[in-house]
């Protein structure tokens, strides 16, 4: 499982992971179409590792779509930050469609002190634009809303994760990391 798997770093550990040969499920708010696929295409996460060839070798690990059986993904849409029963379900069908949970990444996250810029021309109205709120502006409401998704939702995650993985004879891994930037962990 990854949360925040539709974009950035968790949409990478996705595809890696179905590189080589997981059933990814996916856990975000809304599943979004990008580019940077195959061909150029612009997928979802769960279309993009359809396509993912699985590589035995390591070195060989490397993306790409082929004429091999496509990686396993499935979608589920949760708010790990609102109610933890929603949470708790997306957990329970990835059980009752794959059998278990062998690895959960929680790294879900956003940069929250930012505000957007006024555009300039069509071009520079793209959401992407924005601008840092120096720390002595930014609000209580700010920090709530990191708080709650860099680790509130990380934390009822994993809790859920680890209910899991102590039923199962082969237990399972946590691996928690926050991001802001898809550039570098945090």
């Amino acid at each position: 499982c990854s949360t925040g798997g539709s974009t950035g770093i968790g949409r990478g550990i996705a595809l890696r992971f179905a590189s080589e040969g997981a059933k990814v499920a996916i856990f975000d708010l809304s599943e979004k179409q990008l580019e940077g696929n195959f061909d150029g295409e612009i997928l979802t996460t769960s279309e993009a590792i359809r396509k993912v060839r699985w590589c035995s070798k390591r070195e060989d690990a490397a993306l790409t779509s082929g004429t091999q059986a496509g990686g396993e993904a499935e979608f589920y849409s949760v708010d790990s930050t609102a109610d933890r029963s929603l949470t708790t379900a997306a957990m329970a069908s990835v059980v009752s469609h794959w059998g278990k949970v062998d690895i959960f990444v929680p790294c879900a996250g956003v940069y929250c002190p930012v505000r957007a810029l006024a555009p300039h021309s069509a071009s520079q109205a793209d959401a992407r634009l924005r601008q840092l709120v120096p720390f002595h502006e930014q609000t209580l409401e700010t920090l709530d809303r990191c708080y709650s998704i860099q680790t509130r939702g990380s934390y009822m995650g994993s809790q859920e994760a680890v209910k899991v993985m102590l039923k199962q004879a082969s237990g399972g891994s946590i691996v928690q990391l926050v991001s802001t930037d898809r550039k570098s962990v945090v």
